[in-house]
């Protein structure tokens, strides 16, 4: 009997006791002359796993001219461009531990803020002037107090290796580049803030066993949660200057880490007769429940501007529209990242997208042309699933391919996920009745557009509810969506070939395979909605350092405020600027409550900001920043509905007396 195959990985954390000013720019772009620190959904300060991947490649290659690392293991660990194997370290955003934000919570002093702005230049030694760009306002993170305890930890899982030294010598390699981590360098090209850094990982390995099951499932649940942020961007043209994600996993994407992990696991390739027997699926967003979500068919839309105005107008005829609304109430589609559960209670779900600034520099610690960017990712902790179905084939194969996906942790993408899977199935498909709609991309065909029997198309008088869902039914009319799919050749470094095909979220009549899927929830009004991956507060949130109040103003108030000028409405708007302190704020309200008390005219003084909207204002300083921007943001956008409503009703009114004469 044949020795258990093994492999070998290290699982631990960086901890970093943060000293002094931290700071990360890490998000998309800022206004121009001041720069706001990273923060979670929550409000605490993070710093980017990409950057921390690159201090601790930076660290290396500092440890290994004092040891006897050599360049492989360097480029097996962090990986090269031009190497067939992806990095092997995989790390999470360094952030506040839970212990450390209690402490906040209960040890900070009155008044005390996480955040503050200062003031930061560069010099021109030749002009000695500020540089070009350079003087500027930054927002950072204040861990100067050292009673309240800070501490940031960040996840890192290191592996797989097939050999138990290279593992070890690979863990020695990130203890020994760390322990030159002062911190992480304060405003150097990689940098956050000073502090003790340190490396803790423990070595595992994983045992395959010989045999998972002598019987074999026609199809079983392959669950992945992802352990690390996920950035997975499109295949196509696009700008330079930012790159989108999918909030899914492709099925060619499972399919390329399936061969791989297969060779690197029993250092054979499958054959191609074997991969044909299995079915790959693209992996979509799943709810804690286990219900997925799917891409929402082409007739669902959102009409109006509040997010729960979402329905499904298929079984619908066209409604006469409203011409003084047509821009608020125009139907749109739902924005990109929504999928929706097909159940007898339809549910919206959205998947949080996060915009993060990658800096891809040379070894001169100089940024790359074209190195300079903006990059979405699905912060980690989502979940996504999705049923594999396997054809008769050999058994010896088939019970290879359970191990792999059974056993190993999928690298995609360069994000790594957890693996769970269940025979049992994820949800209920419908009664295979149609209509269907296309959940993978089918290629195009002309029998789509069967339009030779002219009497499949003919209009249908509606008598009733259901009489148009019914004729499409009988008549087999398809909603389609055309569209093209890219693909990359990463051998040959170039595009393949684009391929026209019936898009993701057209409707069919008949049933087209795997790619199709009955749907329930056509004519259907959707209420609900679960943003993906939640998140996990440890505290309350009124006590997370960027909480928005709730904030109370009466419809009466908002009418009366809505009367001011634009420019005394723009006066208000300035308040907002992070850069003005709560004394600035009070002394320029004061002053102007003053004069405006002296100017009598009635009619230029309702045109001013009212004396009740400065004192709730005043209300506010100088504890309260937070609340005071709060309350102008919500005041600002209320007077602009009502201003908003004004003139729709003026413009009705003068249509309606047009209509009259």
């Amino acid at each position: 009997m044949s020795e258990p195959k093994k492999l070998y990985y290290a699982e631990g954390e960086i901890v970093v006791v943060p000293r002094g000013y931290w700071f990360t720019s890490g998000g998309e772009k800022s206004s121009f002359g001041y720069i706001p620190h990273l923060k979670d959904g929550s409000g605490w300060p993070i710093y980017p796993d990409t950057q921390l991947h690159g201090d601790l490649h930076m660290a290396a290659n500092w440890w290994k001219r004092l040891s006897m690392v050599s360049d492989s293991l360097i480029d097996l660990v962090f990986g090269k461009k031009g190497n067939p194997q992806a990095s092997l370290l995989y790390l999470t955003d360094l952030a506040l531990t839970n212990e450390s934000k209690r402490s906040w919570n209960s040890k900070a002093k009155p008044g005390r803020k996480l955040f503050s702005a200062k003031p930061r230049t560069a010099i021109d030694d030749k002009t000695r002037t500020n540089d070009r760009h350079m003087l500027v306002n930054i927002e950072l993170a204040d861990f100067t107090d050292t009673e309240i305890g800070f501490e940031m930890r960040a996840s890192l899982y290191l592996g797989y290796f097939s050999d138990k030294r290279q593992r070890d010598d690979a863990v020695a390699l990130l203890r020994g580049a760390s322990s030159l981590l002062s911190g992480f360098g304060a405003f150097r090209s990689r940098g956050y803030g000073r502090g003790a850094v340190q490396v803790q990982l423990e070595g595992r390995e994983l045992i395959v066993p010989d045999s998972l099951s002598t019987s074999f499932p026609q199809s079983c649940v392959y669950i992945l949660t992802a352990l690390v942020p996920m950035r997975s961007k499109f295949i196509e043209p696009g700008s330079s200057q930012f790159l989108e994600s999918q909030a899914y996993v492709r099925a060619e994407m499972l399919r390329g880490w399936f061969v791989r992990a297969y060779n690197d696991l029993f250092e054979n390739w499958p054959k191609p007769e074997e991969m044909a027997t299995i079915s790959f699926p693209d992996l979509l967003p799943l709810l804690s429940s286990g219900i997925i979500s799917y891409p929402p068919p082409m007739s669902t839309i959102q009409v109006g501007n509040e997010a729960e105005d979402r329905l499904d107008k298929f079984d619908e005829k066209e409604k006469p529209s409203d011409q003084e609304n047509f821009f608020d109430w125009k139907p749109k589609p739902l924005p990109r990242n929504t999928f929706i559960t097909n159940a007898d209670m339809p549910h919206v779900v959205r998947v949080r997208i996060e915009k993060r600034v990658r800096n891809f520099i040379d070894d001169d610690f100089k940024t790359v042309e074209g190195g300079l960017f903006v990059q979405e990712m699905v912060p980690k902790g989502i979940t996504f699933g999705g049923t594999i179905r396997f054809a008769a084939g050999d058994l010896d194969f088939h019970n290879k391919a359970l191990k792999v996906l059974k056993c190993l942790r999928p690298s995609i993408n360069g994000t790594l996920f957890e693996p769970t899977m269940d025979v049992s199935s994820l949800s209920a498909t419908g009664k295979d009745i149609g209509p269907f709609v296309i959940i993978k991309p089918l290629p195009y065909a002309e029998s789509f557009f069967d339009l030779m029997d002219g009497s499949k198309y003919k209009v249908v008088k509606i008598g009733k509810k259901d009489a148009l869902k019914d004729a499409v039914r009988a008549k087999g009319a398809n909603h389609i969506t055309l569209g093209t799919l890219r693909r990359y050749n990463t051998m040959l470094q170039r595009p393949r070939r684009n391929r026209v095909v019936i898009d993701v979220g057209s409707v069919l009549h008949s049933y087209s395979g795997d790619s199709c899927l009955d749907w329930r929830d056509f004519g259907k009004t959707l209420k609900g909605t679960t943003t993906l991956p939640r998140t996990q507060a440890v505290q309350s949130e009124a006590n997370s350092p960027s909480t928005e109040p709730i904030i109370t103003i009466s419809q009466k108030d908002i009418e009366k405020w809505a009367k001011m000028s634009p420019s005394q409405i723009g006066q208000t708007r300035e308040l907002l600027n992070p850069r003005l302190t709560g004394e600035i704020i009070r002394e320029r309200l004061t002053e102007r409550k003053d004069k405006y008390e002296r100017w009598a005219a009635e009619k230029v003084a309702e045109k001013l900001v009212p004396g009740d909207l400065i004192d709730r204002i005043l209300s506010y300083l100088p504890a309260n920043m937070a609340g005071m921007r709060a309350f102008i943001d919500e005041v600002i956008r209320r007077i602009a509905l009502v201003q908003w409503e004004t003139k729709a009703e003026k413009e009705l009114k003068k249509a309606s007396e047009r209509e009259g004469r």
